[in-house]
């Protein structure tokens, strides 16, 4: 596959850059939330939000995933909600200045775990950027 050139580079680094605005708000919402709720009822309003946004794409072609995937997709969902129970937590416990250098880390164990699991071998690309 090629890579991106023109408007859809453009496109791209649009989406990235709100894609960081936006989880920089969300952190920063969580940070303010965690000091009079607690860390499950952020999470657990975070989940139900997300899945009800998730039903907008119901017209848009979504399929019942196969098994397999559909146990995936639950496993995915369990960690990524352990995941945000751990970082709302850390939230409260601490100011957005010492928990965010710490998400970093993610690429470094996305980078880890594709390659001990799944035999990825990261690119120049994503090694640079």
């Amino acid at each position: 596959m090629g890579t991106a050139s023109g408007p859809l580079r453009a496109l791209g680094a649009v989406v990235a850059l709100g894609s960081a605005l936006m989880s920089a708000l969300a952190h920063i919402f969580i940070r303010k939330l965690s000091q009079t709720e607690p860390t499950t009822a952020i999470v657990f309003w975070f989940i139900i939000t997300s899945a009800l946004l998730s039903l907008l794409i119901i017209p848009y072609g979504w399929v019942l995933p196969a098994p397999v995937t559909l146990a995936l997709l639950i496993g995915i969902g369990v960690i990524g909600g352990l995941g945000q129970i751990c970082l709302t937590a850390a939230y409260s416990h601490a100011d957005a200045s010492v928990v965010a250098p710490f998400e970093y880390s993610s690429m470094i164990f996305a980078i880890a775990i594709g390659w001990s699991f799944f035999g990825e071998i990261p690119s120049r690309t994503v090694l640079s950027e």
